[in-house]
């Protein structure tokens, strides 16, 4: 997590996170700050997918190329569509398949920032499938995420799930 000060380490309880953690990480994501999380397969750095700052902060940290547009994890098909346009076909799929490690590539909403879809219009989705549900509960605005697709922030298994929303990561 990021705050005021600078980095901070926070130990999560990969099987129970504490409420106070998880909630310690929704204040930062809120702020504008960013979380790195883990997901089912590698871990990831998360911001508010609909924050341009928080967005633009990821691309530096990594020194992502702006041509890569981010992966958004989500918590639901509502909350899909609150960021793309979903049609009948992608709905089934994610019927189906979701979560998981499906990504599907849709047509952004305009309030999705720019940076988000290197400037494609198009966005990736999707549902997390990792073992805890409590970041899914803990937050309710979308984030972006570095999923397998988007250059992983550092590889390694367990820990929380955060795609309670839309987060960027």
């Amino acid at each position: 997590m990021t705050h005021a000060g600078g980095p901070r380490v926070v130990a999560v309880d990969p099987v129970a996170p504490t409420r106070v953690t998880l909630q310690a990480a929704v204040d930062v994501l809120r702020a504008g700050g960013l979380v790195a999380f883990p997901t089912e397969t590698f871990y990831g750095l998360a911001a508010s997918a609909l924050d341009p700052a928080a967005v633009r902060r990821i691309f530096e940290l990594k020194g992502r190329p702006e041509s890569k547009p981010l992966l958004v994890l989500v918590d639901s098909v509502a909350m899909a569509e609150t960021v793309a346009h979903v049609a009948e076909p992608a709905r089934d799929l994610m019927g189906r398949y979701w979560p998981g490690a499906l990504t599907l590539v849709l047509r952004a909403r305009a309030h999705v920032p720019p940076d988000v879809t290197a400037r494609s219009g198009t966005l990736g989705l999707r549902v997390s499938s990792h073992r805890s549900d409590a970041w899914r509960r803990a937050v309710d605005r979308p984030r972006y995420d570095r999923g397998a697709s988007t250059n992983p922030s550092a590889r390694g298994r367990g820990g929380a799930r955060m795609n309670a929303g839309c987060r960027v990561a």
